[in-house]
């Protein structure tokens, strides 16, 4: 796989199913991990990464999930607990708009997880 690169071009010069080519790899000690993530460093989609190597993209995410590769990179989503959110809500004098702003939020991600904050505080 080395000389060609992808497993879609070995597919081509030796037909078997994905599965008995991976093993068979595995077997020579070639790590098709270490290339999938040489790809997932290099910024590639999964879709890009599926067609190079001639799989379906779902199988592409599922060795992204494996092997334990963020799907995009970058600073990750920020999450802030209820505490957070009251908070920033009460500070803002009750301003939802200004308190998600304040914390990276959208808006109305914001106001429906204030709601359901509130309605669980209520009952």
């Amino acid at each position: 796989i080395e000389q060609w690169g992808t497993l879609k071009a070995l597919k081509e010069v030796f037909p078997a199913p994905r599965a008995a080519l991976l093993e068979a790899l595995a077997q020579f000690g070639f790590d098709f991990d270490k290339l999938l993530n040489r790809n997932f460093e290099q910024g590639w989609s999964d879709v890009k990464i599926a067609r190079k190597h001639g799989v379906d993209p779902k199988w592409i995410r599922d060795q992204r999930k494996r092997l334990n590769f963020p799907a995009y990179m970058g600073r990750p989503s920020r999450h802030p607990t209820d505490t957070e959110i009251v908070e920033a809500y009460e500070r803002t004098q009750r301003n939802a708009s200004e308190a998600a702003r304040r914390l990276g939020m959208d808006r109305a991600t914001f106001t429906k997880r204030h709601q359901k904050i509130r309605d669980r505080e209520r009952g």
